[in-house]
């Protein structure tokens, strides 16, 4: 599924995306936050359907 821009600016984007966790057994919503002035890395975070945040985490660009 592709990713769609929730948002973006000179600051940087946000990605959006759905996905499954089959570790929850959920439903989640993928976000993939980058910042301009940092081309390094972006923050992954991933929240289940219940509002519960599942993973964050900085992660070098590949």
């Amino acid at each position: 599924m592709p990713w769609d821009t929730q948002s973006q600016n000179d600051d940087g984007k946000v990605l959006v995306n759905s996905g499954y966790s089959f570790d929850n057994k959920s439903d989640t919503t993928v976000f993939i936050i980058t910042d301009s002035d940092d081309k390094t890395g972006h923050q992954h975070v991933v929240i289940d359907d219940n509002g519960n945040e599942i993973y964050n985490n900085w992660n070098d660009n590949h």
